[in-house]
């Protein structure tokens, strides 16, 4: 295995591992809020996990082109086969496929949509 390859799956595990405990937090202060009874407390907590969210974004985006990269150093390392390199060229010409890979999706996406469901949830409150 290749240094590129092992370094790629170590910085994945870690990706996941680190996200898993934003929506971890994410989960608990949801349920933290629900019984708060909508309190001052409770947009105390919201807040916080706002704040969170809005630290680990660009994290999770960080991690996610360098991943991307350690697998483009990986591939070129190594010979590719005719799947990898039309998936390389379709990725290369259609952006958007890159939004659909599972680390963007786990690092990326979910956390976004978790901050503009809170943003949205402590705004429909407040008005």
């Amino acid at each position: 295995m290749s240094p590129f390859k092992r370094r790629a799956e170590y910085e994945s595990q870690v990706l996941v591992s680190r996200t898993s405990i934003i929506l971890a937090v994410n989960a608990l202060a949801a349920v933290a809020f629900t019984q708060a009874n909508f309190s001052a407390f409770s947009y105390g907590i919201a807040i916080t996990v706002i704040i969170i969210n809005l630290f680990w974004i660009p994290c999770g985006i960080k991690a996610n082109k360098f991943l991307r990269a350690l697998n483009k150093a990986e591939a070129k390392d190594r010979e590719i086969s005719i799947d990898e390199k039309l998936r390389i060229r379709l990725e290369g010409k259609y952006k958007i496929l890159k939004l659909f890979r599972p680390t963007c999706i786990l690092a990326i996406i979910i956390p976004t949509v978790l901050e503009i469901a809170w943003i949205v949830g402590v705004i429909g409150l407040i008005g």
